[in-house]
């Protein structure tokens, strides 16, 4: 006989918490694993989840920022991952326990519950990047890659930092210094005809360019 217990629980399957890390990153996924665990009595198990969906967020988000991404990469991939990842994670950790409940007879939640916590979470997570950005607390991502050139090539990084800078210049045609920087990090390598052809396919006249490399700090490790 099902106890009133086994009734009143509803637990969200694999397939809900997948949907709802696609439409979220990891947040919304791991917020329902939590839920799954908190009605099954397991609040140690919940507030993990919690914690560790925050901190893989935050992880994310910033692999997306500083990492070096073609402007043609299918950015649906990264989503359709997690979600699968997660997906595969919820039948490991519950799979058992959610198969056991539903043969006892429990029900699962409704899958538009699933999709409305991942989508607001999707919009706090945007919300909170767009916020950022209007304060000025990100730069954009010309400037930040950039920025993470100038660092690795600082620390004789050569070959990553012209990674960089090449992902800067997608973003940013006209981004001097970059154009200057890599011309450097070529001639390093002993690329000389890539380290002419970086100067000569820097915007502005001769004097923009020698005013440029005057104030540019990687040249001044240069010399």
């Amino acid at each position: 006989m099902t106890s009133r217990v086994t009734e009143a629980v509803k637990l969200y399957t694999p397939r809900q918490v997948g949907m709802a890390a696609f439409l979220s990153a990891p947040l919304g996924g791991a917020i329902l694993i939590a839920v799954n665990y908190a009605r099954l009595g397991n609040r140690t198990g919940a507030r993990v989840a919690i914690v560790l969906a925050f901190a893989a967020t935050a992880v994310l988000i910033g692999l997306a920022l500083w990492l070096p991404v073609p402007k043609s990469f299918p950015h649906a991939v990264i989503p359709m991952l997690v979600a699968w990842a997660i997906w595969g994670i919820t039948e490991w950790l519950q799979g058992p326990d959610l198969a056991a409940r539903r043969a006892e007879g429990a029900t699962t939640p409704s899958t538009w519950a699933a999709a409305a916590t991942g989508l607001l979470c999707g919009v706090l997570i945007a919300g909170i990047v767009v916020v950022s950005a209007l304060s000025g607390w990100l730069a954009g991502p010309a400037e930040r890659y950039y920025d993470r050139a100038v660092e690795l090539q600082s620390r004789g990084d050569v070959d990553r930092a012209i990674s960089y800078y090449d992902s800067a210049l997608a973003y940013d045609p006209t981004l001097v210094l970059a154009y200057i920087n890599r011309g450097i990090a070529y001639r390093k390598k002993g690329l000389i005809d890539r380290a002419s052809n970086c100067v000569r396919s820097t915007p502005g006249d001769e004097n923009d360019r020698a005013t440029s490399t005057d104030r540019n700090p990687a040249h001044a490790d240069e010399e």
